[in-house]
């Protein structure tokens, strides 16, 4: 994903650097696949590129994160139906940056469509939380505490890493791990893929993969997209499916509102 740079350059171009003859056969199929100057959606270019597949076995679900269009800070979360090979719309995300909290309202299927959840980053710091249903409004961040979850970012790594606690009915929670990666074993490709802001593997608390996202799966700095493949057998709920997606992108939130910080104040 590119916030940063698509917001410092005031468009989404995509940008792949690399010295590797197979490298530059795929980023030449790469462009031919985003060469486009119409409104569509960001997303829809994703359809064209393999995403990568996660060790192990057992079903994976494929999604794309991405602009809803260009010079659009809002943005779309999409499912790879395996069967058409189509992808739909899961959820249209409204994000307010700087202007109002919530800082991102997630709607059902696109703009129009009910308040699937909320989530708000306070100002300087890290604990962000994270509301399923409600009306996508303050309030709902204030009513009931218990009904949050909440994302803590790592004391010792900062922000290489976040911990997603989701509440249970029983007052406790369950957690998921989001560590920010340069691995090869993860599926990061080359120098400019290790540079990359937004690579995130997640993890269960029993330390199993549930999910990999990748800012480009060529191996470069994307400014437009980003890949995410997900092992539903790991979650520990159906229902934690919604809170890992929506944590993923409200991390990823985070970050680039990080990013944009520290370059204003340098």
């Amino acid at each position: 994903m590119g916030w940063l740079s698509s917001k410092l350059s005031g468009e989404g171009h995509h940008h792949n650097v690399t010295g590797d003859k197979d490298d530059t056969a795929d980023q030449a199929d790469f462009k031919s696949a985003i060469a486009t100057d119409d409104g569509s959606s960001h997303a829809d270019l994703l359809s064209t590129v393999d995403l990568p597949l996660l060790a192990g076995t057992g079903p994976q679900i494929r999604y794309e994160i991405a602009f809803d269009a260009k010079l659009s800070n809002n943005l779309v979360l999409k499912r790879l139906d395996a069967s058409s090979n189509t992808w739909n719309t899961v959820y249209w995300i409204e994000d307010f940056e700087w202007k109002k909290e919530p800082d991102l309202v997630f709607h059902d299927g696109d703009r129009q469509g009910p308040v699937i959840g909320s989530t708000i980053m306070r100002k300087r710091i890290h604990d962000m939380t994270l509301r399923l249903g409600g009306g996508g409004t303050l309030q709902d961040h204030q009513e009931d505490g218990a009904l949050l979850g909440r994302i803590s970012q790592d004391k010792k790594y900062h922000d290489k890493g976040y911990t997603l606690s989701i509440p249970t009915t029983s007052g406790g929670s369950r957690m998921y791990h989001f560590e920010r990666t340069q691995s090869t074993k993860d599926g990061v490709k080359g120098f400019m893929g290790k540079l990359a802001f937004y690579n995130w593997l997640i993890t269960n608390v029993r330390k199993e993969t549930v999910g990999l996202y990748l800012e480009n799966v060529k191996g470069a700095i994307s400014l437009t997209r980003g890949a995410l493949t997900i092992k539903p057998d790991t979650l520990d709920e159906e229902s934690d499916m919604t809170y890992v997606l929506l944590g993923l992108v409200t991390i990823m939130e985070r970050t680039q509102r990080d990013l944009l910080v520290a370059i204003a104040v340098t």
